[in-house]
């Protein structure tokens, strides 16, 4: 059994984002108490259980497993609660960033099990960030710049709007969450988990 180049180059690179967020998690933990510190260690299982079936994956597709560093650089201090949080949703836009590659992929049972993953990790990222973002998993840089004034195409991208034209809707928070949102780590009711293509 075996998978197209680009499939197993995606599966690494996720299982590589996997292994940091792991050792991330580690970091922001000692750093949070009672419920953040509770759905960092959710995070961090999900991430620790991400990574097994990644690695069984990729075993069964027949290539070896990228092995996880020793160490990571982190982004910046993490210092307290606040710090650690940023790192969770740093460590989470990664995730998301990989997935999306995975996604990309000929195959189409890889593709649905990335776009789901990224989902989870997307969400996971708004909770630690406490707001979402309009294209999780890109950067910035992707983003079209905003249409001159008075020019005709695309619309100018969200953000953009010296103007002031366009309203951005109220969202209604209850204990730093969005409203409706759930925690950290917990699967959506009615959603089926992601499963692994051959996974029984």
């Amino acid at each position: 059994m075996g998978a197209a180049p680009g499939a197993l180059s995606a599966l690494q690179a996720v299982l590589a984002a996997e292994d940091a967020a792991i050792f991330g998690y580690g970091v922001a933990g000692a750093h949070l108490a009672g419920s953040r510190l509770t759905a960092a260690e959710q995070d961090w299982t999900g991430h620790n259980r991400a990574r097994d079936a990644l690695a069984g994956l990729i075993s069964r597709l027949g290539a070896v497993p990228v092995a996880a560093q020793a160490f990571y650089r982190l982004p910046f201090g993490v210092h307290d609660a606040a710090s650690a949080a940023a790192l969770a949703a740093y460590l989470e836009d990664g995730v998301t960033r990989a997935y999306l590659g995975l996604v990309a992929v000929s195959d189409p049972s890889l593709r649905g099990y990335g776009a789901l993953a990224m989902q989870g990790s997307a969400e996971r990222a708004a909770f630690w960030r406490g707001s979402t973002e309009a294209f999780p998993g890109l950067p910035a840089s992707a983003l079209l710049p905003a249409r001159p004034a008075g020019q005709s195409g695309l619309p100018a991208v969200q953000g953009h709007d010296p103007g002031g034209q366009l309203k951005q809707p109220a969202v209604a928070t209850r204990n730093g969450r969005p409203a409706g949102a759930r925690p950290a780590g917990r699967p959506r009711s009615g959603r089926p988990a992601p499963k692994w293509p051959g996974a029984s």
